[in-house]
């Protein structure tokens, strides 16, 4: 993690139906962020926020480098550096955002550029240490649960509670 978060802003909701990799760039790294250790054998958490840049994996890959094979894209995503290891979220970092970025859509070709609108695509979830080689790190997909969000967190949102 390196603890450069030069600007805060508001995530956008997690992509909602249809293909989750149609929404995203995936030529751009996700920003995981947390409070954890930065290394397995630290002792102590870190004092500010932290962030670090980390690809997210194909289907494929997340199945190869998990331990039982039972990867599921439906409840989870991959994100990280199997082939070398490296950065990664680790301890203490566990229900922190994985944000990737959204692909802007040009209407004149239907191509995608890039935007600087991100959108909640993970809660820390997993892993095996902290950046080893062939150990990705393992996020829930909150697309997956939108409704559950919308729902538990509609009901208290500007609802005035009386005493």
């Amino acid at each position: 993690f390196a603890a450069s978060h030069s600007r805060v802003r508001c995530v956008c909701d997690p992509v909602i139906g249809g293909d989750l990799d149609s929404e995203l760039n995936l030529d751009a790294p996700c920003i995981a962020l947390g409070w954890g250790v930065r290394a397995e054998s630290d002792r102590e958490f870190v004092p500010h926020l932290q962030e670090v840049e980390l690809p997210r994996l194909s289907h494929a890959e997340c199945v190869y480098y998990s331990l039982d094979k039972s990867y599921s894209s439906h409840w989870n995503v991959c994100a990280g550096f199997p082939k070398t290891g490296g950065a990664d979220t680790c301890r203490g970092d566990s229900g922190s955002p994985l944000m990737c970025p959204l692909a802007k859509r040009k209407k004149e070709k239907n191509k995608n550029e890039n935007s600087d609108d991100y959108a909640l695509v993970g809660l820390t979830s997993h892993g095996v240490g902290c950046g080893r080689k062939g150990r990705p790190g393992y996020y829930t997909a909150v697309h997956q649960f939108h409704g559950w969000i919308k729902a538990a967190s509609g009901e208290t949102i500007g609802r005035q509670y009386e005493k």
